[in-house]
């Protein structure tokens, strides 16, 4: 079975839970990177990994402390 590289947008909503329009201003951002296919938009699987790694904040050790 060969693992997608590339993914539409309703794809990427569909497997982040983010809006098409929230999508779309990140790759207006030059925060995702986009393939065009024809007039199709495609998302590469490792700058929306990128983006995820970049996005997600580190658990604050203390946070269970008084």
């Amino acid at each position: 079975m060969t693992t997608k590289l590339l993914l539409k947008i309703e794809e990427v909503s569909e497997a982040t839970g983010w809006g098409r329009t929230f999508i779309y201003e990140r790759l207006k951002a030059g925060d995702l990177q986009a393939v065009r296919v024809g007039r199709s938009v495609r998302v590469s699987v490792e700058s929306l990994q990128a983006l995820i790694r970049a996005r997600t904040a580190p658990m604050a050790s203390d946070a269970t402390q008084p």
